[in-house]
């Protein structure tokens, strides 16, 4: 039996106590590593969630923004839209010019003339509703406004002049009781006018309806004087009452009047 010596004994004892140093190192480097990889992970994490939270307001945010350039839109699209189916060119209180785009026209207040062929030709307008003061429907006001379909008139309306609605597109008139100048023509051509009722005092002018070729209901509630040449020629009636006020039907008022069959003269014309 080989004894070892104390030299011996004590270098394995210097090994052992290194190895052990060094094992203790290297779970402290492993520790280390751990916590450093922990601290890591809760960084990125913390990152993350904030990248998320950034990402949220600025959804939030494209949002809010998105929302109001849409409100804006159609806050201007409605100004827009107000403005150009309402533009006008007015001297005073005279309307010279119509420089909208269309659709239903409403006449200020403020205007009681509407010029010389101030819509002449305007295809876009669809309605027109007169203001409360206007006095004057003036000569080829509405001449050619094809889409034009109806007409709503004030209580102050007193003339209406030489082909103011010639050729448009009215469906119906009711010609108001105020009115004591009516002039030749003012509604010749019209030809999708069917409905016609007369309510003012005035007579019947010249070729008023000549050649409105669809008119079938004509109503005489006013008290005119006399039925002017050529004033329902051309037109689909196929039946009219002529009032006792009526003294004198002129040359070829009912001329071309092909549908026409029965005539209701006042006991004054018989």
């Amino acid at each position: 039996m080989i004894v070892p010596t104390a030299a011996e004994e004590q270098g394995v004892s210097d090994e052992v106590v290194a190895e052990q140093e060094n094992l203790e190192s290297d779970a402290e480097v492993t520790t280390d590593v751990a916590e450093e990889s922990e601290q890591v992970q809760k960084e990125d994490e913390a990152e993350g969630t904030e990248q998320e939270a950034v990402e949220v307001q600025e959804s939030q945010d494209a949002q809010e923004v998105q929302e109001k350039q849409s409100k804006l839109a159609e806050e201007t699209v409605s100004v827009q839209t107000a403005k150009s189916a309402n533009s006008f060119e007015i001297e005073g209180t005279v309307l010279k010019k119509y420089t909208g785009t269309g659709g239903a026209v409403t006449i200020p207040d403020s205007v009681t003339e509407i010029d010389y062929a101030a819509f002449e030709g305007q295809e876009g307008i669809t309605s027109v509703k007169f203001g409360k003061n206007l006095e004057m429907v003036g000569y080829s006001a509405f001449e050619n406004c094809t889409n034009l379909k109806s007409v709503t008139w004030n209580s102050k309306v007193k003339t209406i002049d030489t082909q103011a609605f010639y050729g448009s597109g009215i469906t119906s008139i009711k010609i108001p009781v105020s009115v004591t100048q009516l002039n030749d023509y003012a509604f010749g051509s019209c030809k999708n006018l069917t409905d016609v009722v007369f309510e003012a005092d005035v007579n019947l002018s010249y070729k008023l309806f000549l050649d409105c070729e669809n008119l079938k209901n004509v109503t005489i509630a006013g008290k005119p004087s006399a039925i002017e040449g050529y004033a329902l020629s051309g037109t689909d009636i196929t039946t009219i009452d002529i009032p006792d006020s009526v003294k004198d039907i002129e040359m070829a008022a009912f001329a071309y009047c092909d549908s026409l069959t029965t005539l209701h003269l006042p006991d004054s014309r018989l």
